[in-house]
């Protein structure tokens, strides 16, 4: 796969946008901006020598005018997109090696790496463990961090904590000592996630508020 081409639903054929201009790199994925204006295009760089790499690229699909975005040392896991408010960033995972990493970028071409997320996982799955606050300047995410029993990256059992991040801030706080899972944040400013207290236990629904502090609210079955 090689051009983006843009049609009308009922049209029986479209128009081209966009097409790669290297031998060695093939369109890997591609997704609608929430402004449905604008496409967010990877492709996957394959040379016959040295490492592969992602490219992504910002595209009107109206004009078809393009721009590189960040180039990457790494995959870019298919489908693993979530949109900030502002449909403008997005949070994303990439995968090097045996790691998955979760990664911001922006439409302007600002790039961030925030934290390892998964080791040993040769399929990931597209879920960003992410979620952005209503309105848009702070986000939520889950990372393993060291447990008892060592670091997880090298082997020891891995506890998943909760990180704020303030994008008008550079470094990320973690959410007190709570932990967490897929966290949510509702309309209210209060933020809900799935947590695990015990390794072998069941999930439970877990309200988590400013200072950290946990409630559990609900067993899920």
């Amino acid at each position: 796969m090689d051009e983006v081409r843009v049609a009308d639903a009922a049209a029986p054929a479209g128009d081209g946008r966009w097409r790669l201009s290297g031998a060695d790199e093939r369109l890997a994925d591609l997704a609608w901006a929430p402004d449905s204006r604008h496409l967010l295009l990877v492709s996957a760089v394959r040379p016959l020598a040295g490492t592969g790499r992602s490219r992504l690229v910002w595209l009107d699909a109206e004009s078809g005018d393009a721009r590189d975005l960040v180039e990457l040392p790494s995959d870019v896991v298919p489908g693993s997109y979530a949109w900030g408010p502002d449909g403008r960033g997005l949070a994303l995972l990439v995968r090097s090696g045996q790691l998955t990493a979760l990664c911001l970028v922006d439409a302007d071409g600002g790039f961030r790496y925030l934290a390892d997320v998964a080791r040993d996982d040769s399929s990931p799955l597209p879920f960003p463990p992410v979620a952005w606050a209503p309105h848009g300047r702070q986000l939520l995410y889950a990372t393993p961090t060291e447990a008892k029993g060592g670091i997880w990256l090298l082997g020891g059992r891995a506890t998943t904590m909760l990180f704020r991040l303030d994008r008008d801030r550079p470094v990320p706080a973690r959410l007190g000592a709570a932990e967490g899972q897929s966290p949510a944040w509702r309309p209210d400013g209060t933020v809900v996630a799935l947590a695990r207290p015990k390794a072998d236990g069941p999930l439970w629904l877990r309200e988590i508020g400013d200072d950290g502090v946990s409630r559990d609210l609900a067993r899920c079955r």
